[in-house]
């Protein structure tokens, strides 16, 4: 998808900014929220979901949805290639 994305972008008239380098990916759902449920304690999961995609030059973050009444927001930013290290 990210790939074919790309490509596409050359088909776009005037677009405005284009980073093909980069993978967004956003994950929300309507559950308790983050730190809910779980005396507060992030898992180990969603702290090491931020690591590995620092590892690589990425971030990942994590937010309680606002609006919906509750729930979890993911928010990856990655690499199309890992930053060597």
């Amino acid at each position: 998808m990210g790939a074919e994305s790309a490509r596409s972008v050359r088909w776009r008239p005037r677009p405005g900014r284009v980073d093909p380098g980069l993978l967004e990916l956003i994950v929300e759902d309507d559950g308790q929220g983050p730190g809910r449920g779980d005396a507060g304690h992030p898992g180990v999961g969603l702290r090491s979901m931020s690591e590995r995609a620092a590892e690589i030059g990425g971030s990942c973050t994590v937010h309680p949805v606002e609006g919906l009444g509750g729930g979890t927001r993911v928010h990856a930013v990655l690499p199309r290639k890992p930053a060597s290290g």
